[in-house]
This record gives C-alpha cells, structure tokens and sequence, in this order.
C-alpha cells in the first residue's frame, strides 16, 4: 500500500530523506506514465519527473503544498 499525502508531508518535517523516498514511491511511476503520455519520450518523462521531484525536495517546496493538492 502506497503512503498517504498526509503520511509523506508528515515524513518530510520528521526526516526529508525519508520524505524523498515516500514520495518517489508514491508518485514516480504514475507522474512518468503521465508525463509520457505527453511527451511520448519516456526516457524525457524520466527526466522531467525526477528533476521536479528532486526540487520539490531540496528547495523544501514540500512545506508549502498543502496534502490535498499532493496527491
């Protein structure tokens, strides 16, 4: 079972690593899918996850995104 938007935003101000790793495990593989979809390059859709991904977290963009609009 994937980790709630509560349970990965709670991970984040108790440890950002582990808020990182929830968070990959929960919305990679559908934002790549997603992404995908529109690019139809999925080694681009890869990318452009991850690197939105990485600055959700290294820039602790994570404090201001409320758990609704997470998910």
């Amino acid at each position: 079972m994937y980790p709630s938007a509560s349970e990965i935003l709670t991970a984040f101000t108790k440890n950002p690593d582990e808020g990182g790793k929830l968070l990959f495990e929960r919305y990679y593989k559908p934002l790549v899918l997603f992404a995908d979809g529109m690019l139809h390059d999925l080694s681009a859709a890869e990318d452009v996850v991850q690197e939105q991904l990485v600055k959700l977290w290294e820039e602790a963009l994570y404090e201001r995104i409320h758990e609704r609009a997470l998910s």
